[in-house]
């Protein structure tokens, strides 16, 4: 009976007609003048402070689903300490909290106006919940103050929509001082005492992917996720399976200083800018380059599943680069290895796919005059443009500018999320079709075939007919919901016959255990069509330097 009075009396305080007009017209006039958001002006005026470590801090995704697990009921501080925080981060968030303050937050950030709240112990916030994460939004989910902590029906729901919605899980916990003098009040507006709160430590996980518990009841996983928490507060390791996030974007401004310090190799019709990078040229290129490729090979089941995929191949490596000076972003980049040199300085242990694959024979002798290209990635929303196009003509220009270029070659990936079956497929198609007379290069780690699944495979692909079995090829792999991934069917499409190889396929368990085919392309068998559009650029749908190498010069003045 106590509980529900209590309900009534904070319900009528938040009533619209006894909310404080005047001091949301205050804060709205801090906004408009500081150029912070709502929530952070109404956490300053109610003198909310907070403090997080750098690595912490690092654990809140750019961008992205994710659900924001806050599992024990807070204080109105406390949650508008963390939804300022996260908004510092990124704009797209949204958070649910049994909290009267929040919902004034929400409401005026929402409908730009503070003078509607909705606040029900009995709404259901699933649908609009579902909806931001399908936005690819940032959700932060609070306990309520009367959730039962033994039936953990809450949290038990909150795992249904990750799993359902795909969307990873932080977990957050607050570390917060007493303070004997704070006052108690059901309205946090009202009778406010000027004295200086306790600063909030606010603690954020490392992301819970949806695969540590995609297999696990509902029920359960919510427990599992509720002990990794508190074993990570005590400063003990967790119990779930945990990826770090991956770093910060870098400031699209300093960016912008250092892009054009590389080569230009061309622009697009779209006024894209094709560069050529060494490393030691541009650290914060390199420095975003690490951050989109971990971020983009995490989108299709790869990655290295460190905050940045980097190595010691990157200084030694050449790094093509298609730039958007609207969008102020790298969209796409290539690693591109001038064997010579490399060789010369490093030897065979400074080849990347040295590591993934043993070379012999003649293919050894022919690495001099070879380029090894790899870790080629397009920014998720460039997919469906002609991002990969573009940066296949600045290898075009690439190789233009060193004739004594013969081949290319380089591990080129199927990643993890195919099935057994479907790699079976791919890897047994492009070994039967592109198969080298001598088998002079080996995978260290080498994917393994059934001999029943073979002797099944051997009757689709008989190796009589290539574009019949293709066919099939695509048909069985949309049956099993794939399709060929794109490189492959690209690659093998640039030369006559007899002109690109596919030598072996192994695993590679620093990448998500993808499977790597080395693929080797002979330059000179390259077809007159694929020659004219990229090498030669007669179709000028990208123009090479150096006849708009005038324009990167005012490129650089803009900057």
């Amino acid at each position: 009976m106590n509980k529900l009075k209590s309900k009534r009396k904070l319900q009528d305080i938040f009533r619209p007609r006894k909310l404080d007009k005047q001091l949301a017209n205050t804060l709205l006039g801090r906004m408009e003048s500081n150029g912070n958001s709502f929530t952070q002006e109404t956490a300053e005026h109610l003198n909310c402070t907070w403090t997080i470590s750098s690595r912490m801090r690092e654990n809140i995704p750019q961008d992205g689903r994710v659900i924001f697990w806050v599992g024990t009921p807070q204080k109105h501080n406390e949650n508008l300490c963390l939804i300022s925080l996260i908004q510092e981060v990124r704009h797209d968030v949204l958070m649910i909290a049994d909290d009267p303050v929040i919902h004034f937050v929400r409401n005026y950030e929402e409908q730009k106006s503070p003078l509607l709240i909705e606040y029900s112990q009995k709404r259901d916030y699933t649908k609009e919940l579902s909806e931001a994460l399908q936005s690819e939004k940032a959700v932060i989910i609070s306990a309520p103050a009367n959730y039962e902590h033994g039936r953990m029906t809450w949290a038990r729901d909150v795992i249904r929509l990750a799993k359902k919605l795909e969307a990873p899980v932080v977990p957050v916990s607050f570390e917060r001082g007493k303070n004997l003098l704070e006052p108690i009040s059901t309205n946090p507006f009202k009778n406010r005492l000027q004295l200086p709160n306790k600063e909030i430590r606010i603690n954020i996980g490392e992301m819970i992917p949806v695969a540590s518990f995609s297999n696990l009841k509902s029920r359960i996983a919510a427990r599992l996720v509720y002990a990794h928490q508190k074993a990570i507060n005590k400063g003990l390791p967790g119990i779930l399976r945990t990826i770090p996030n991956v770093v910060h974007q870098v400031s699209s401004k300093r960016l912008r200083k250092e892009i054009f310090q590389g080569e230009t190799l061309g622009f697009t019709e779209d006024n894209k800018v094709i560069l050529l990078f060494e490393y030691d040229q541009a650290p914060l290129v390199m420095q975003e380059i690490s951050r989109l490729r971990e971020l983009t090979f995490r989108k299709i089941g790869e990655g290295t599943g460190n905050r940045k995929d980097t190595d010691q191949y990157d200084r030694f490596y050449h790094h093509l680069v298609l730039w958007d000076d609207e969008e102020m972003e790298i969209v796409g980049a290539y690693r591109l290895g001038l064997c010579r040199r490399i060789l010369d300085n490093q030897g065979m242990e400074g080849l990347y796919s040295n590591s993934l694959f043993e070379y012999t024979g003649q293919y050894k002798e022919l690495l001099a005059d070879a380029v090894e290209c790899g870790r080629s990635f397009v920014q998720e929303k460039y997919w469906n443009s002609m991002a990969l196009d573009y940066l296949w003509h600045g290898i075009g220009a690439f190789i233009a500018k060193n004739p004594q270029i013969t081949h290319l070659f380089g591990p080129v990936s199927i990643s993890q999320t195919y099935t057994k079956d479907a790699r079976d497929h791919l890897i047994y198609f492009y070994s039967q079709w592109f198969r080298p007379a001598a088998q002079d290069i080996r995978s260290r780690n080498p994917y393994q075939i059934a001999e029943q699944t073979r002797a099944r495979l051997q009757e689709q692909y008989p190796h009589e007919n290539y574009k019949e079995e293709f066919r099939v090829l695509k048909k069985n792999l949309k049956m099993l919901g794939f399709a060929v991934p794109t490189l492959y069917k690209q690659y093998t499409e640039l030369c006559e016959a007899g002109g690109v190889l596919f030598f072996d396929f192994g695993v590679d368990p620093d990448f998500n255990n993808c499977i790597d085919g080395l693929i080797w392309v002979h330059i000179p068998q390259i077809t007159e069509k694929k020659r004219d559009r990229y090498i030669n650029n007669k179709e000028n749908s990208v123009q090479f330097a150096p006849t708009f190498l005038s324009l990167s010069e005012k490129q650089k003045n803009k900057s």
